[in-house]
């Protein structure tokens, strides 16, 4: 705002004039201006160099890894735990595009690879895959152990942790405990069962299968499910045979 200002002249009259309007307000924002200014440049400085600097490693990754023929894929070295075979994991990982002497090893998507396991018709607990340079892919599956059969001898069986499992070929299974019956519809593999009273039944059998004094003198033949008595269930104990955990 101007600034009225009195002065006397030499006749002795007053004259009136106005002073020039403060600065100091419009330094500031000029000063403000700047500053942002100054404080984008760097920020698009900053990501143009971070680009920069991942362009260069992408195209070290490329160059040194993925399209390098030192790594293709020479070997594979499979590891089952259950019934699955090593030609079924074989046959899924060509689905995947995993080719021997033509892909590369660090070209594999291994997160997908392991997405494509667990949605296979086989019921997997665990997967792990690695790399063993220069071209081995080592692959371990993990299929869930049976606790015990389902409804009837031969048909579905389940696992400690209440997953329906479909049935298995080994001779062992027939050693497994039954459990019947079991409320509910139709069971699928790879559902979980929410039964309570399925939960306290497999719960018994872990126990007695980690007790070696009762497991080398009987087995468990039958876990019958009362629902109708308070949820209980009878256990039917055979002679002394194998056991399987």
């Amino acid at each position: 705002m101007a600034k009225k200002t009195k002065t006397k002249t030499k006749g002795g009259g007053v004259s009136r004039r106005r002073s020039a309007p403060s600065r100091n307000g419009g330094g500031a924002s000029a000063r403000f201006f700047r500053g942002c200014v100054r404080v984008f440049a760097w920020c698009l400085l900053a990501i143009f160099l971070f680009a920069s600097a991942w362009g260069v490693v992408l195209g070290f990754h490329q160059l040194f890894f993925v399209h390098n023929p030192h790594f293709t894929l020479e070997s594979l070295v499979v590891d089952v735990y259950g019934d699955v075979r090593e030609s079924q994991v074989s046959r899924l990982l060509e689905e995947q595009g995993v080719v021997l002497n033509q892909s590369n090893l660090f070209e594999l998507d291994m997160e997908g690879l392991r997405k494509s396991f667990y949605e296979w018709d086989v019921p997997v607990k665990m997967v792990r895959l690695s790399r063993r340079l220069p071209g081995t892919l080592i692959v371990q599956v993990f299929e869930h152990e049976p606790m015990a059969q389902l409804r009837r001898p031969g048909h579905l069986l389940i696992d400690s942790q209440g997953m329906v499992l479909p049935e298995r070929e080994r001779r062992s299974v027939q050693y497994l405990p039954l459990i019947t019956p079991v409320k509910g519809g139709e069971l699928v593999p790879g559902m979980e069962l929410d039964d309570e009273l399925v939960e306290a039944a497999l719960y018994f059998i872990v126990q007695v299968s980690r007790e070696r004094e009762y497991s080398d003198l009987f087995d468990i033949r039958l876990v019958r499910l009362d629902y109708e008595s308070g949820e209980r269930f009878t256990v039917h104990l055979g002679a002394r045979g194998p056991f399987c955990e």
